[in-house]
């Protein structure tokens, strides 16, 4: 058999199979909406909950001052969403990102050298939560829906189930710490969550 039919022969059987398609590029924007999602969430709404007997025990107060700075968050957020959105349309949302995203991970390191219950007031509801509400809820979502016109229902499906993602390795590191426990171990699996 000659080298040229052989290679010829090579050649012609590969065009029976097409290449493969590339992957949208829009379906990557709603993987990486999914895990910034999942960071500010598990950190920002279901982490908070374990440093609130800590705080109370580092400054002395009791629950509902410690509960409290959450609930400011929370309320900050929901006020500051049509700035936040209107600046997102100005902006963009990779801007949004770029200022939100630093801004919540040097909160967090500030966070970890405050020394009053004061400070940690504002630099949880001044620089974390305003950085995760700048860089992460709005622009995530306005990333997608900018990429998307048509399958746009499972594009935000899959960005928004990084919120529950969290909850879920929560729930399974629960039940993995409490499997070999004897009974009550659940208190132990509370504290440490």
């Amino acid at each position: 058999m000659n080298i040229r039919l052989f290679t010829e022969n090579i050649f012609k059987s590969s065009k029976k199979f097409p290449a493969p398609k590339k992957v949208f590029f829009g379906w990557w924007i709603a993987i990486g909406g999914s895990i910034a999602m999942a960071i500010q969430s598990g950190i920002n709404f279901h982490g908070f909950g374990n440093f609130i007997i800590p705080l109370e025990d580092e400054f002395g107060s009791n629950r509902t001052v410690t509960s409290a700075i959450f609930s400011f968050a929370r309320l900050e957020q929901g006020v500051i969403g049509p700035v936040e959105g209107w600046l997102v349309d100005r902006v963009g949302p990779r801007k949004m990102m770029l200022i939100g995203i630093p801004l919540m991970s040097v909160g967090w390191i500030i966070l970890s050298r405050v020394d009053t219950l004061l400070a940690v007031f504002f630099v949880y509801v001044g620089v974390i939560t305003l950085g995760s509400s700048m860089g992460v809820g709005m622009p995530c979502a306005t990333a997608v829906g900018n990429w998307f016109k048509l399958k746009r229902g499972m594009a935000f499906g899959i960005m928004w189930n990084g919120v529950g993602m969290p909850v879920a390795v929560q729930k399974c590191r629960a039940i993995r710490i409490m499997w070999p426990q004897p009974m009550g171990a659940w208190t132990i699996t509370m504290t440490s969550m």
